[in-house]
């Protein structure tokens, strides 16, 4: 069947928009292969188009309780981003608090404490 698919892909799937969403309609000749190769196609469909209709009018604390996991996952990788973006901000601007001057800093002729270069390009280049 696959094989099928990969030799005539204008068989397997027409892509259309219906009110603003997309929609797969698929063609006679798949719906017989799928029919051939899945033995209760019938109840397999009835049960997708139930589950996706149940997952669509899941409230926001339902979807959070059903999978826990994925917005888990999906809060993580957005803190990480945000504390990448804090990061470097942060880092950029340590380098004028005077207590930063003062621990890391040498004395300048003024009165201040100033950090070298140095260590300022390689902070830098570490973030």
């Amino acid at each position: 069947m696959a094989n099928d698919i990969a030799r005539h892909p204008e068989d397997a799937l027409e892509h259309t928009t219906a009110t603003g969403s997309a929609t797969v309609q698929l063609d006679d000749h798949m719906l017989c292969k799928m029919a051939g190769s899945v033995a209760n196609l019938e109840k397999v469909t009835q049960e997708a188009s139930t589950a996706t209709a149940y997952e669509r009018n899941m409230t926001l604390l339902q979807a959070i309780r059903v999978n826990p996991k994925p917005v888990l996952f999906s809060m993580l990788m957005s803190l990480s981003l945000i504390m990448e973006g804090y990061d470097t901000s942060f880092l950029w601007n340590i380098f004028g608090y005077p207590a930063f001057q003062q621990k890391f800093g040498h004395p300048i002729l003024t009165g201040g404490y100033q950090l070298s270069a140095t260590w300022q390009s390689s902070l830098r280049a570490a973030v």
